[in-house]
């Protein structure tokens, strides 16, 4: 009882350092975001345009890590290593990251649709420009969340040597609980972002690459606010393809949170999460199984 003890508090010790780290790290690109976002508010009247830059905003959290890795060259690669790769290779797995995306929040938003939980209206005058710096500007924050998360923490703790369970675990509920401040939060919300993290930890294992995540993660967060006018998180929609009406919330739709705060979405992640395992296991064979249950990480 006691060795198991010793151990528990081993593997709590090696993995509060680095989510602390994380966290500090996070909390200092907030205070540097608070001048980036009073600045914006001086260059455009134009809700859609600063729309947009909200999400850009995310430059001022990539930055921050660009410089920490710059000060502290040990913890450089694990910015890196997740980026790595042939780019035919790390463009594939992006490209698949966002069909997948696309499937998974397609799924969500067809099932709410034909409940009559949701009614879409096609909106004729879009600025296809506009839309084009939305993707880009998605795209910033969600490969930046997936460099903090997927790629900077994923690959600490895989050093640290715990097995993939916790860090799959550990990565989770810190992606989940760094949505804490969003509108709408809640056990069902937590609980989706909790899942959907963890099922992009698993395609980092599977593919040896972050690019999958930030592909699967900028589709669906776009998909959401920009396609079908829906919260992302918590943050409503201020222009998109489609004007959505909601008629009702519940199991399909969260009208506050959106669609991660539904029971559709939990039930879609969690079938991803089998998927993923299904093919995790088709290229890896039994071992993977073992690798994920308690195959330690890789130490560096």
């Amino acid at each position: 009882m006691e060795k198991k003890t010793e151990q528990k508090k081993g593997m709590i010790e090696r993995i509060l350092p680095s989510c602390m780290l994380v966290l500090g790290i996070l909390s200092a690109s907030k205070v540097f975001g608070s001048y980036y976002y009073g600045w914006t508010k001086t260059l455009s009247n134009d809700p859609a345009f600063l729309h947009c830059l909200d999400y850009l905003g995310h430059t001022v959290q990539l930055l921050t890590y660009l410089v920490y890795g710059y000060f502290v060259k040990q913890d450089r690669k694990y910015m890196i290593d997740g980026f790595r790769g042939k780019p035919s290779r790390n463009l594939r797995n992006l490209l698949l990251g966002a069909a997948g995306g696309l499937l998974m929040i397609g799924i969500c938003i067809f099932a709410a649709v034909q409940s009559g939980t949701l009614v879409l209206h096609p909106v004729r005058d879009g600025n296809i420009l506009l839309f084009l710096f939305a993707v880009v500007c998605v795209f910033i924050q969600s490969s930046t969340e997936e460099l903090e998360a997927r790629g900077y923490l994923q690959g600490k703790l895989n050093a640290e040597g715990l097995p993939f369970w916790a860090v799959v675990l550990a990565v989770g509920v810190f992606f989940s609980f760094s949505h804490a401040g969003n509108t709408g939060i809640g056990f069902l919300p937590y609980l989706n972002i909790f899942l959907i993290g963890s099922l992009f930890a698993i395609t980092v294992k599977i593919t040896g690459s972050v690019w999958f995540a930030c592909g699967a993660h900028t589709a669906w967060n776009f998909a959401q606010d920009f396609l079908f006018g829906l919260p992302d998180s918590g943050h409503p929609a201020v222009f998109s393809a489609f004007s959505t009406e909601v008629k009702s919330g519940g199991f399909f739709f969260d009208p506050v949170f959106g669609i991660e705060g539904s029971v559709m979405a939990t039930l879609v992640t969690i079938a991803a999460l089998v998927i993923a395992y299904l093919i995790g296991k088709k290229i890896k064979g039994d071992a993977f199984l073992k690798e994920c249950a308690s195959g330690e990480g890789k130490k560096n």
